[in-house]
């Protein structure tokens, strides 16, 4: 799917919603603390610390064709009645076998606690940058689910601006790897001096939480989540970073979210 870019006017952001109520609870069949999904992240590239429950933040199992039985962890966020955002590799994965096979969406997961159900991705949409060229840059996209469930548990804005980040205060939230399965955590802090396409930061991240959102206390995300940087190995790290929210990932998200 290509990069496109649609003309909105002056509109510079979409806003949050808390959602009406609440949803039949569910929990896990089976579940074991001491078990670990594989990641994107260790495919990849890909680097918390106070607990939240935000509802519109998601958990992500992906199955991908090369590994049906064997799912990938991501984190998203809704934007919308039945629109997730996330990173493009969480979606599209040339190693393997490109787009994925299915997606469960499982808002604010708790553990083995599923406290707002959960719902089945329907379609999932990318740009050229990441699925012909896994441009970092472009390492963004978007799920459409079968049911309208933003409606009840709400959504995160987003927004873009032209103007420098730098030294925004932003908070980065998701469902990491190294922590006990199933579990959201969150760390906060400045925005690094910014690039036009992409966001860095020295907040706390790991694997899994690629696809989270990087969001400002006003609850619009400014950013996806998705890398980790090292220089020469992995005892020497520099930075996290995102894909920013430019006007053009802004038309995108608002494109796919009227689909």
């Amino acid at each position: 799917m290509q990069e496109l870019k649609r003309t909105m006017g002056d509109v510079n952001s979409s806003s949050a919603f808390e959602g009406t109520g609440y949803l039949n609870p569910t929990t896990d069949e089976s579940y074991d603390e001491n078990e670990k999904l594989n990641t994107l992240e260790e495919i990849t590239l890909n680097g918390v610390i106070g607990k939240d429950n935000h509802r519109a933040i998601t958990y992500l199992e992906i199955r991908y064709p090369k590994k049906p039985n064997s799912p990938f962890l991501c984190t998203g966020f809704f934007v919308g009645p039945d629109t997730v955002v996330t990173a493009g590799h969480c979606l599209h994965n040339k190693s393997q076998g490109g787009w994925a096979k299915s997606i469960k969406v499982i808002p604010g997961k708790n553990g083995k606690s599923n406290p707002y159900s959960h719902a089945l991705g329907k379609t999932a949409h990318s740009v050229k940058g990441w699925t012909e060229h896994q441009d970092p840059n472009f390492d963004y996209g978007a799920i459409k689910v079968e049911s309208k469930l933003g409606d009840r548990i709400g959504w995160l804005g987003y927004e873009w601006q032209a103007a420098s980040l730098s030294g925004t205060k932003v908070t980065v939230q998701g469902y990491p790897g190294s922590k006990p399965s199933g579990t959201m955590w969150k760390d906060s802090g400045s925005i690094l001096p910014t690039e036009p396409l992409s966001i860095r930061y020295t907040i706390d991240m790991s694997p899994g939480q690629s696809g989270g959102p990087v969001y400002k206390s006003n609850h619009n995300a400014v950013g996806i989540n998705a890398w980790e940087h090292w220089q020469g190995d992995k005892n020497n790290f520099i930075y996290n970073s995102g894909t920013r929210i430019t006007k053009s990932v802004f038309d995108n998200i608002s494109y796919w979210k009227g689909l």
